[in-house]
């Protein structure tokens, strides 16, 4: 038995979307692994790259081999155990390789206020 995904959105309507805004923060699943990281960075140095102030927020624990590919983007690491948010207050926010509010669920209340 098949499950059909079907999307609420288009590649379009998220360029339009990300376009609009001045700053996001980027999110990804807790305990990032290669590709949540990968992504994350990358949309984010396309965002920079754009004149849009971005920033990544990653759910620790986070890899030793991370620093590596971080480089000069704006990282935030976050303990899901003692969770202090950053003080930025985007006007959006994009979560990658993730549908899940369970790998997401300790930003859930910021998310959703």
């Amino acid at each position: 038995m098949s499950t059909a995904y079907t999307s609420n959105t288009s590649p379009l309507a998220i360029a339009q979307w990300l376009r609009a805004r001045t700053s996001v923060v980027v999110l990804t699943h807790a305990k990032p692994d290669g590709d949540a990281l990968g992504t994350s960075l990358a949309l984010a140095r396309a965002l920079t790259h754009s004149k849009i102030k971005a920033e990544v927020w990653l759910l620790g624990p986070v890899p030793d081999w991370s620093a590596h590919f971080i480089g000069d983007t704006v990282v935030h690491k976050l303990s899901a155990d003692n969770l202090q948010l950053p003080s930025t207050q985007p006007d959006g926010v994009i979560v990658c390789d993730t549908g899940s509010w369970s790998q997401i669920d300790s930003l859930r209340s910021w998310l959703q206020p």
